[in-house]
């Protein structure tokens, strides 16, 4: 993300919320602030511009100019499809990708049959055959009537990609296509990497749990452990990083109460905890001016929030999702691990 896109974000929310966002420099986080997904649709044709190609023909990948994935929708002058990317760190390797789908008219398009395809971009050509395709699969927003898109793609190589996308409901078939810049590494910790031996604090360290999370009604479990300490456990266990009381988005506080429920469900055979975002939630008393992030942010890299990684018992991981992910699909990663 660049400088001028987290100045813009910072703005846009101290604006909406009638507060003030922290920063705290001194950590040098690329750490951006995710919207609502329903202030993003009615919003971000204002926020943002930049280029996408809808057509009922095949799309040729368009120009754009001055954008960068994670922070952009998509929609050229012409186009009857608006693609709103909600990922912000894709590098080679796999990647789960996020995307909500708008029409012209600025109607969310949900539970669709959609299908992407992606292509590696050249100077001159971006024609043959796709390196990969999937099916997108539709995931409801944990709060409100609507809902976003997913789906794990592989990229071999850093540099632009084009991301195709087609739809089929009952408005026909519908196309669009956008750029992505694939980095070369991710952010944050990838698929198949260590993950990062934190020493978050817990509740042994501070004894109060106003003191570790923003939570309203925090289950103390989750703060008993530290990555460090849940290495040494020698079964998996899940790391989430969230702001349930100051959330950014309307996912955070969902978010963490699927967690509890695996929490519940897999007790003994998986380990979860919670990192709260601020450092000081304690501190904070409704005024995000009185707020300072975590330090433990930058072991992780974290570009947004929330994030949920799942680690294996030799402290390899084996998942991360960027967002609101599911109980479902969190626990068919578990399932795979307990087995």
């Amino acid at each position: 993300m660049s400088a001028c896109s987290r100045i813009s974000s910072v703005r846009f929310l101290r604006n909406i919320c009638g507060g003030k966002v922290a920063t705290d420099m001194s950590h040098r986080l690329r750490f951006s602030f995710k919207l609502d997904f329903f202030l993003l649709l009615l919003l971000v044709s204002v926020l943002v511009s930049s280029c996408v190609n809808s057509q009922e023909e095949p799309v040729q990948i368009p120009k754009v100019v001055d954008e960068e994935p994670g922070d952009q929708s998509y929609a050229s002058d012409a186009a009857t499809l608006t693609v709103l990317l909600a990922s912000s760190d894709l590098s080679v390797g796999e990647n789960r990708i996020v995307f909500g789908l708008m029409s012209k008219s600025g109607h969310r398009i949900d539970d669709a049959a959609v299908s992407v395809s992606t292509h590696f971009l050249t100077d001159a050509d971006s024609s043959g055959s796709p390196f990969q395709m999937e099916k997108a699969v539709y995931q409801k927003w944990p709060t409100g009537a609507s809902g976003v898109y997913i789906v794990t793609l592989n990229f071999d190589r850093h540099g632009e990609w084009g991301l195709g996308v087609v739809v089929e409901d009952v408005q026909g078939v519908r196309s669009a296509s956008v750029r992505l810049q694939v980095a070369e590494n991710s952010m944050t910790p990838k698929i198949g990497e260590m993950s990062p031996r934190s020493i978050n604090k817990t509740v042994q360290d501070v004894g109060d749990l106003r003191r570790l999370t923003t939570d309203p009604s925090p289950d103390p479990d989750l703060y008993t452990l530290t990555v460090d300490q849940a290495y040494d456990e020698e079964i998996p266990f899940v790391v989430v990083f969230s702001t349930p009381g100051y959330c950014s988005t309307s996912i955070c506080g969902p978010q963490l109460e699927v967690i509890k429920d695996l929490k519940d469900r897999y007790s003994g055979s998986v380990n979860f905890i919670h990192i709260e975002i601020y450092d000081n939630p304690h501190d904070i008393e409704g005024d995000l001016g009185n707020a300072v992030l975590s330090p433990i942010l930058e072991d992780w890299g974290l570009p947004s929030e929330p994030w949920t990684f799942i680690v294996d018992r030799n402290g390899i991981i084996t998942g991360k999702f960027e967002s609101y992910t599911t109980d479902g699909e969190l626990s068919g990663y578990l399932e795979q691990l307990i087995e």
